[in-house]
């Protein structure tokens, strides 16, 4: 146990020799800490993906604990494992523990709001699947909105500096928008979903040679200086999240009103 323990040092320190500064607050604090990204929580049987492990001070590290053990519960929800037990009981663990600790994060829909629900969205029910197969739950428009906010802009950051070498100093320098799995023909359909389909690298998610793409998988482009990234991250069957990431706050604001522009060019002038 002694060696193991020596043996998680070494490795969290040769992280922490990667960079003085906390990759996530833009090098405001010092790194002491290492933070997995995505969060360990998010994988069955705590089987975490290698090479995914980044310096953080103790505050960034910390701050985001309670959105990623939400998040944990969100990514299992549509996640079906009949022959697996070890996963049905992690999932029902999931599920008590937000009971307790975050009442009312989620609602389950009765039959006649999933009716009403799949018809103001527009959303096509499968052929031949019964209300009572679909599950659906909501989730406060804020809460939601929060949660994605704290886990998937820190994610983007980690995947930055991964893929970049370079740390987001700008508070202002991540774009990120994410879709649960109601709405993946809305993604699918939108002007962005080619560019961001269509980037070129995908890297291997693995641990001990196991592949875990079936829980987190990921697409990335960068340009030559490391100053721009952008990725697509697909959470197994539950959400994906478009993220582009500026080294300055002028270049994604250059971003944000070319997207502007295309969506008032779709939209067309008022009648």
């Amino acid at each position: 146990m002694a060696e193991g323990m020596g043996q998680a040092k070494q490795r969290a320190q040769s992280i922490l020799n990667l960079s003085r500064d906390c990759i996530f607050c833009g090098g405001r604090a010092r790194a002491t800490t290492v933070d997995h990204q995505p969060a360990r929580a998010l994988f069955d049987r705590r089987d975490w993906p290698e090479g995914y492990a980044f310096p953080a001070c103790e505050q960034c590290n910390r701050e985001s604990r309670d959105a990623e053990h939400k998040l944990a519960l969100l990514v299992r929800i549509d996640t079906k494992y009949p022959d697996d037990p070890v996963r049905r009981r992690e999932f029902q663990k999931y599920v008590v523990g937000m009971g307790n600790n975050f009442p009312g994060l989620l609602k389950p829909f009765s039959a006649n709001e999933k009716r009403k629900f799949l018809k103001s969205e527009g959303i096509k029910r499968p052929p031949g699947a019964a209300l009572i197969d679909m599950h659906v739950a909501g989730i406060e428009a804020e809460v939601a909105e929060e949660l994605f906010n704290t886990t998937m802009i820190k994610l983007l950051k980690a995947l930055h500096w991964k893929h970049t070498g370079n740390i987001v100093r700008c508070d202002e320098g991540v774009k990120a928008d994410w879709y649960t799995n109601a709405y993946f023909d809305v993604f699918r359909n939108s002007d962005g979903a080619e560019f961001f389909m269509g980037l070129p690298a995908r890297p291997p998610v693995v641990r001990s040679r196991r592949d875990l793409s079936d829980q987190f998988v990921y697409r990335y482009g960068k340009d030559a200086g490391g100053d721009l990234s952008a990725y697509l991250l697909i959470f197994r069957r539950s959400f994906i999240v478009t993220g582009i990431v500026a080294q300055s706050d002028e270049l994604l604001q250059e971003i944000r009103r070319m997207d502007a522009e295309r969506e008032d060019a779709v939209k067309g002038p008022n009648e």
